[in-house]
């Protein structure tokens, strides 16, 4: 692009600039209008792999170390009330509020620290 040509359509913009301003202001209020209209949508997908971390030990006198035939760890099996204790701790509201506090302190701090 010459500079003709870019001098072309700089004027054409001032001679029409009334023109301009009217439809980038229906444009941008538009825009603002549709924004807080809209409803806000916040999605968000995980999966969550529930463990018992209890594993017991098992001590004897004759028991070999981890033979098929007799374990020396056992671990129970996840019941019903392991993941309704997850999904409660999970999606509590207190515990995502302090998480959240958490993280924002722990930014703060870091980003104070980078300063110095």
């Amino acid at each position: 692009m010459n500079s003709r040509d870019l001098n072309y359509w700089v004027e054409l913009v001032f001679r029409r600039r009334r023109t301009v301003l009217e439809v980038c202001g229906i444009v941008f209020g538009l825009v603002v209008l549709g924004t807080l209209i809209w409803p806000p949508v916040y999605q968000g997908n995980a999966k969550i792999l529930v463990q018992d971390n209890r594993a017991e030990l098992l001590v004897s006198p004759g028991l070999q170390s981890g033979t098929p035939q007799s374990p020396a760890v056992v671990a129970d099996r996840i019941t019903e009330e392991d993941l309704n204790s997850e999904k409660e701790l999970l999606t509590s509201t207190f515990i995502i509020k302090r998480a959240i506090e958490v993280s924002l302190h722990l930014v703060t701090t870091l980003a104070l620290q980078r300063r110095w």
